[in-house]
């Protein structure tokens, strides 16, 4: 969708919606789109048509969150995630980080039992034959590990001092 003609997308999405279809899709499939591409396309397609419009986003220049994001503030109503972002090429939308981000960031609870992201990134994982990345966030391994002096002392004090939540939320453990 990031690359296509604006008029061959009118034509397209207005014959979905003539044909019954339940939303609108935009994809970047080379997840080469910036937010603000995302921003104005996820608006220019909602202008189309008064159906829902859905993302589904690739991580190739490390953007799929972001765009991800910038889609639901410029009124996309669903986003393809997948855990760990684990898909084609580099990715896609990590379900964890866009769940985390929607609830503690954006004030949206989504209705995922956060403390269970954790066991499903490492079953996942585990599924597909892929270590899990020790800094992936909230889940991997290192997302709670502190081995500097200076932040041990300061979690040993008071964890908020190196952690904007606890690691019992998405279900890790501190180390």
């Amino acid at each position: 969708t990031t690359r296509s003609d604006r008029a061959f997308l009118v034509k397209a999405y207005s014959k979905a919606a003539e044909c019954g279809a339940d939303r609108l899709g935009i994809t970047d499939t080379l997840g080469c789109a910036t937010p603000e591409m995302i921003e104005e396309l996820v608006e220019f397609v909602a202008g189309i048509s008064d159906l829902p419009v859905s993302v589904h986003l690739h991580d190739d220049f490390g953007l799929a969150l972001a765009n991800a994001l910038v889609a639901v503030g410029a009124g996309a109503t669903a986003v393809a995630t997948t855990v760990c972002g684990f898909g084609e090429r580099a990715g896609n939308v990590p379900l964890e980080q866009f769940v985390m981000a929607m609830k503690h960031l954006y004030k949206n609870n989504l209705g995922i039992k956060t403390e269970n992201l954790t066991e499903i990134a490492r079953k996942v994982s585990g599924f597909a034959g892929v270590n899990l990345p020790p800094t992936q966030p909230w889940v991997g391994p290192n997302a709670f590990a502190h081995e500097s002096g200076i932040h041990v002392a300061a979690v040993l004090k008071d964890p908020r001092t190196y952690e904007f939540l606890p690691p019992e939320t998405v279900g890790n453990t501190r180390r």
